[in-house]
């Protein structure tokens, strides 16, 4: 009896985390939706990639990491029109740092680049999670929660899986829209 009663409950709660889980993704692929509508399918790719393998730059060192940044950031004007963090997980332990209101806000370049070389060095990528949160993208675009046709988001998604699953750019229409300029870091190393 007492094994039963721990089977039911354990595996119970692990299904409803599960769930729980995958519907808090829910709401951040919405969030995202809100705060840029004119998104594409492969800017929400994008999204739910770096959600789940992070910021995919292996090998990049801290000099170089900082050199990129610091030319980056010459290109931009300060601004706090957008958040500075954007949760890439429901839990903000992953978030995209956006460089301009980092810059209004006068915060340390380097401390960025180096939280962003510690991300790459620590942070462990999920192909399961990627593909769990792939098919919340394709069932939200099949409900048409989401403004996608899902036999559009299918096609991308399924060439993606041929390609084993690569890092993507933005679109042009969203780097027009939005000029997105950030980096992909866990958020304990810039606290």
């Amino acid at each position: 009896m007492i094994k039963i009663f721990f089977f039911i409950t354990f595996f119970g709660n692990y299904v409803f985390s599960q769930t729980n889980e995958i519907e808090k993704f829910r709401l951040l692929i919405h969030e995202q939706f809100q705060r840029y509508p004119e998104m594409q399918i492969q800017d929400m790719y994008k999204f739910v990639h770096q959600s789940a393998m992070g910021n995919a730059h292996a090998g990049v060192t801290l000099e170089m990491a900082q050199n990129y940044l610091e030319q980056e950031i010459q290109n931009l004007s300060p601004s706090d029109s957008i958040p500075l963090f954007e949760n890439l997980s429901f839990d903000s332990t992953l978030i995209r740092v956006n460089l301009s209101p980092f810059i209004f806000y006068n915060r340390d370049i380097q401390e960025l680049a180096k939280a962003f070389v510690q991300t790459t060095e620590e942070f462990e990528v999920s192909e399961k999670l990627l593909q769990e949160r792939l098919n919340l993208f394709l069932e939200m675009s099949a409900k048409k929660e989401i403004s996608f046709l899902y036999d559009d988001v299918k096609i991308f998604v399924e060439e993606k899986r041929k390609q084993n699953y690569p890092a993507v750019h933005h679109s042009f229409h969203y780097r027009k829209q939005y000029s997105p300029a950030y980096r992909v870091i866990l958020k304990k190393f810039l606290e």
